[in-house]
């Protein structure tokens, strides 16, 4: 899936070509992290590849993706030269992965009630004769 927004910014949905891969660049030792996206097929049946580049805290999140794992990405797309040839990247601004592993399940911890939660009270459920319908 792909879309183009007002401002420039592209939306894409797509499956990880392989695991990404995060590195620590620069002096300061500056987050980014890569992948490629396979973005669904056109009418001719072709796959559709984005490199995909991320940043600081935005990496971190897209470093959680694995090889078949969904993610979806809104950024803006970026050319660059390098020996002789023109590649481009969807530089991003909000990533979301959805991993299918069981190491993305997230148990919640603690008491749900001690937390604020609600009781067991707050939907209590009368007899069918109160229905409001």
């Amino acid at each position: 899936m792909q879309a183009r927004f007002k401002d420039g910014s592209v939306m894409v949905c797509g499956g990880c070509s392989k695991d990404a891969e995060l590195e620590y660049v620069g002096a300061d030792a500056k987050r980014v992290c890569k992948v490629g996206l396979a973005a669904g097929k056109r009418y001719d049946g072709s796959t559709i590849w984005v490199n995909v580049v991320a940043w600081h805290g935005i990496a971190s999140v897209l470093s959680a993706a694995r090889k078949g794992d969904p993610v979806l990405v809104i950024g803006k797309l970026k050319t660059r030269d390098y020996n002789g040839k023109t590649y481009t990247d969807l530089v991003a601004d909000f990533v979301s992965v959805c991993s299918s592993s069981a190491a993305a399940y997230c148990p919640p911890s603690g008491d749900f009630r001690a937390a604020g939660g609600m009781d067991a009270g707050a939907f209590a459920l009368g007899d069918d004769e109160e229905l409001p319908f």
